[in-house]
């Protein structure tokens, strides 16, 4: 085999026990494209770990057996903080593989080795790094001529067009399942499961966002900031992949894209053709509050899509404005997120606590809206300084304490190390984060609500028990 793509199992790590049974397992969407695109002219081929359930050592035996000419290791995950945590398991596997082959060159992609290529090249399991989206680097790579000697090198990709995702390299999606949220709470319709990308990047610049990395071509683009812009997929090729899992049992699928409720002139045409194909999915997608347009609510919904994940991030509207870089137009969230339910689809709502001007009276108010908007479903992140993003060049520059180990960048680790703000501790971050979710999870308003909706809200109240434990608050 000329490459081995390798999507590592970090659950136990970014989630502690909430791994077993609580978090989704999504396919590995970038090992699905990079596949896809070699494949006309490679044998690849794709190894899963978390979804086949190996260990270090039977993901190496896998890996063993095909003899690959390259390992690649494709680092991204579930949402844009995953390309740095996800390191912990590639990390170890790495390591692991090292130790009992000291010769397979491995290679690595992803936000996180194209926010930070140098200082991974330096570790001794990396022999290449390929920031960007990886395609072309790898196409250099293997055109290499085979010399019997490892190298350690750094190559640049440029953005690269997409056209297939392999699916038939990866296990049967009933391997996967999705948030128990998305199927309406119904454990038993969790699997199968996909996800699929119809753009990549995002046109804004958030400072606490590392997703442009992806967009990254050259060390003169020094964050996600200054690599943004989006790339939109072929019409027809999405609806044809769409058809595709639909014809594989799957009825739940997350549209990947940062922003997909942005630019009509791409969103349209693939809502029309779900419709058009009669392809019944029950789909989410992503939006920010500013880009949510009342009057496409419908088409949304008749196409499948019953969740939108609102990037809300904070109640207060300079906090807002102050990280996106004034990009943020003033719009009433409560106002955008009636007119989605009134639509009959469900929000999912964001929200960030430790945002650089936070105090605890922000907090409590972002906390308040949350309540008050009484979300089917609401995440709480702590602001991390993630890697490739304006925040992190911040926080090196100031001196600013940083997880020491990958994991530490997860907002459910043991080790979740989040930023401190002006006014605040990153401990009182992280338990005031904690308070929030276990108060907007089991406040009777909201249980009530979904026991009306969907039948039960006990799947809720069981998550609740398992308790995270938090190095920093043992600590403190």
């Amino acid at each position: 085999m000329d490459v081995m793509f390798v999507s590592p199992d970090s659950s136990r790590e970014v989630y502690q026990s909430l791994a077993d049974d609580y978090a989704a397992i999504e396919p590995p969407v970038w090992c699905l494209l990079l596949a896809g695109a070699l494949r006309p002219e490679y044998e690849v081929g794709i190894l899963d770990p978390r979804a086949e359930r190996l260990d270090d050592h039977g993901a190496w035996l896998r890996i063993a057996r095909h003899r690959p000419k390259l390992i690649c290791f494709v680092v991204y995950g579930q949402n844009p903080n995953s390309g740095t945590t996800n390191m912990a398991g590639a990390e170890r596997l790495a390591k692991y593989i090292r130790l009992i082959d000291a010769f397979t060159p491995i290679a690595f992609i992803g936000p996180h080795a194209s926010a930070l290529p140098e200082e991974l090249l330096k570790s001794e399991y990396v022999n290449y790094v390929l920031p960007g989206d990886g395609l072309d680097g790898l196409r250099q790579i293997l055109k290499e001529p085979e010399t019997g000697v490892v190298q350690k090198k750094i190559v640049w990709s440029g953005k690269s067009d997409f056209k297939d995702y392999a699916w038939d390299l990866i296990p049967s999606l009933d391997h996967y399942r999705c948030h128990v949220w998305h199927c309406n709470f119904d454990e038993s319709k969790r699997s199968p499961f996909a996800a699929i990308y119809t753009s990549l990047g995002c046109p804004f610049k958030c400072d606490f966002c590392m997703i442009n990395m992806v967009n990254r071509e050259s060390p003169e683009q020094l964050d996600a900031a200054q690599a943004s812009g989006i790339r939109y997929f072929d019409h027809d090729f999405i609806l044809g992949e769409l058809e595709y899992l639909y014809s594989k049992g799957v009825r739940n699928v997350r549209i990947q894209d940062e922003m997909f409720f942005l630019n009509k002139n791409h969103y349209v045409p693939l809502l029309l053709g779900i419709i058009d194909r009669c392809i019944p999915l029950n789909l989410w997608a992503y939006a920010r509050v500013d880009t949510v347009r009342k009057d496409y609510l419908g088409l949304f919904k008749a196409a499948g899509v019953n969740w939108l994940c609102l990037g809300i991030e904070s109640s207060n509207q300079i906090i807002r404005r102050e990280i996106s870089k004034g990009s943020f137009e003033e719009v009433d969230v409560r106002q955008v997120c009636k007119e989605i339910q009134d639509a009959g689809i469900n929000v999912l709502a964001n929200f960030i606590f430790g945002l650089p001007d936070d105090d605890m009276a922000s907090m409590q108010a972002t906390l308040d809206l949350a309540k008050e908007l009484n979300a089917e479903h609401t995440n709480f992140y702590p602001c991390m300084a993630l890697p490739g993003t304006p925040l992190y060049r911040q926080a090196v520059a100031n001196g600013t304490a940083l997880p020491d180990k990958f994991s530490g960048y997860s907002f459910h680790s043991e080790d979740c190390l989040p930023l401190p703000t002006k006014h605040c501790t990153a401990a009182e971050v992280l338990a005031f984060r904690d308070k929030a979710w276990e108060e907007v999870s089991l406040n009777p308003n909201y249980l009530k609500m979904i026991d009306e909706r969907f039948g039960t809200a006990s799947r809720i109240q069981e998550q609740a028990k398992t308790k995270l434990r938090r190095k920093i608050l043992e600590k403190a």
